[in-house]
């Protein structure tokens, strides 16, 4: 008995039934009655669009499902069936007496598979077990579904805590930015830029929402470790001593350890602690080259050299993106990665960059270090 189902209506009304789907019309009787008597409401059908109608008619608890010889029937009908409502508890009828075939059915969903000649007895057990295990399957799905609900609900409720906070956490890191930018008046600005390109360069490159954001905000907070340097040597003006320099290159370490107790913010740390490492491994802190820099350092580490060269200096003035661009090229392979290079070009050549702050609104008296380029220079 071949049926092709095609379900419209799921709404059940009415009170629980039995349904006897059997092509053998006195035999459907029989078994009809002998439940009858039992209490059980009995609905019949005698192929596929008759049990359609029956289903789409009202609430049936437990389907008498006899496929005759074509067992293989049941194979489709039983995940079918229950696909429409979980709930079904479903016994197979087959003149067949094949013990991969019952397996198969009651893998796929079937609660019991019955042999003819049927025992009436028989039926009315493996029926009783089967509403009553069909019970118990309505009832420990609710229970999942009311567990799944309440775990979601917990679940979005730290969710929105770790956010807050996440952004707390930003917020008071951001402010220490601030006030490192203070120290010298030409730092004003560079991160909020070097954070606003690696954004760019990431979406160029393809990088999804998520970790665009996430260089976005390590640029921001790519110099947080410069915090720790004294304002004497960020206002130098004259060449840096060694020492000097070794303590100006401890910056990348400081920002990641500062940002170590935070969990959400660990892919920033790594970036942070990366964006002073070279392509070619002659970077610092910890000799990392190629691959082994996070992608998100190499992508900082080119935001960063664009940005001191396009930014206007005491000492010299603005470089134009197309000269920038001829110098930065002659770093690929060296300093920075070929592919981040590509993606910053195409940025720049698009026009593609987000505005940033006018580098030409900070204060234009005073001195100011060379720290910028001489870092970029040593990296």
């Amino acid at each position: 008995m071949a049926m092709q189902l095609d379900f419209h209506r799921t709404d059940q009304t009415g009170p629980g039934t039995v349904l006897i789907v059997d092509q053998d019309a006195p035999a459907r009787t029989r078994t009809a009655r002998h439940l009858g008597r039992l209490g059980y409401t009995v609905v019949q059908a005698a192929n596929g669009p008759e049990m359609l109608d029956q289903l789409q008619r009202g609430s049936i608890v437990g389907i008498l499902l006899d496929v005759g010889r074509e067992a293989e029937s049941a194979l489709e009908l039983v995940p079918t069936l229950l696909q429409r409502d979980p709930n079904l508890g479903i016994i197979v009828i087959s003149d067949r007496n094949e013990a991969t075939v019952a397996s198969e059915c009651m893998r796929r969903g079937a609660l019991d598979y019955l042999t003819k000649p049927l025992d009436l007895a028989i039926l009315e057990r493996a029926l009783e077990r089967a509403l009553t295990w069909r019970e118990r399957l309505a009832s420990d799905r609710e229970t999942h579904k009311l567990l799944r609900a309440e775990v979601a609900e917990r679940a979005e409720l730290i969710r929105q805590e770790r956010e807050k906070l996440q952004l707390l956490a930003e917020s008071s890191l951001q402010t220490l930015v601030s006030v490192m930018e203070a120290k010298d008046p030409f730092f004003a600005g560079h991160s909020l830029r070097v954070g606003q390109m690696s954004a760019s360069i990431a979406t160029r490159m393809g990088r999804t929402d998520r970790e665009v954001e996430q260089v976005r905000m390590a640029g921001r907070l790519h110099d947080l470790g410069m915090i720790s340097v004294s304002s004497d040597i960020l206002s130098k003006a004259s060449p840096l001593t060694p020492e000097e320099f070794a303590d100006i290159k401890r910056h990348p370490v400081i920002g990641a350890q500062l940002l170590a107790p935070y969990p959400d913010l660990a892919e920033l740390s790594r970036f942070i602690r990366g964006h002073h490492e070279r392509w070619d491994g002659a970077g610092y802190p910890d000799g990392l080259s190629r691959e082994e820099i996070s992608w998100g350092a190499r992508v900082l580490c080119a935001a960063e050299i664009h940005d001191a060269m396009t930014s206007e200096r005491p000492y010299r003035d603005r470089i134009s993106p197309q000269e920038t661009l001829e110098r930065m090229h002659g770093l690929v392979g060296e300093t920075l990665d070929p592919s981040v290079f590509e993606a910053l070009a195409e940025v720049i050549h698009n026009r593609q960059a987000l505005e940033f702050v006018d580098s030409a609104q900070a204060p234009s008296g005073g001195r100011s270090s060379r720290i910028n380029l001489e870092i970029i220079n040593a990296a």
